[in-house]
């Protein structure tokens, strides 16, 4: 199972690279996050060594991978989320980028509370770990829709979505085009 989840984090890591957030913000924690994804499949956690130190470069780069998508759930997410006309799923989605990034701060705390126990309790941080990592996928799933539904990257391919006055991912078109066009 672990060749299976180190091959996926190397993939999910190299997506993450090439992905070009709406924002220099995002690209910028996107980036990092993929960086650091590839350092937690390449440098594995010290196992079985009793002179280790607590904090190794496996646990640094987990712990920035999940703070920097956490980031992007939290702070980066509502970027695009004026385009989407109907208040109440505006007000879903950014409750669902919350709670997404609440999650992915508490996993690595949870792995970390985990590395304090014996052998038994460090067992589970692979699974604390897969958890974020499916947690993020939702993320992304979510953010997918929400990106559908709004037509944010058709709108950015058009060069209708940019840089308006030094603000990333502002509609260079007016709301009510884009709701005409979309149907939201």
């Amino acid at each position: 199972m672990r060749v299976w989840f180190v091959g996926l984090l190397f993939a999910i890591s190299v997506c993450l690279i090439l992905y070009r957030g709406f924002s220099m913000k995002e690209n910028l924690l996107l980036n990092l996050a993929g960086g650091s994804g590839i350092g937690v499949a390449a440098f594995p956690m010290p196992f079985g060594c009793k002179d280790c130190l607590p904090i190794s470069l496996h646990y640094t780069c987990a712990v920035l991978l999940f703070l920097c998508i956490a980031m992007v759930s939290i702070v980066c997410a509502k970027e695009t989320l004026h385009m989407i006309q109907d208040e109440k799923l505006r007000k879903t989605y950014l409750l669902k980028y919350r709670a997404i990034g609440a999650a992915m701060v508490l996993c690595p705390v949870i792995a970390f509370v985990f590395t304090w126990f014996p052998n038994a309790a460090a067992n589970y941080v692979f699974f604390v770990e897969a958890t974020g990592i499916y947690v993020f996928g939702y993320y992304w799933w979510t953010k997918s829709e929400e990106l559908t539904r709004s037509q944010a990257e058709f709108l950015a391919l058009q060069g209708r979505v940019g840089t308006r006055e030094g603000t990333p991912g502002r509609l260079r078109t007016s709301p009510d085009e884009v709701s005409t066009r979309t149907g939201i």
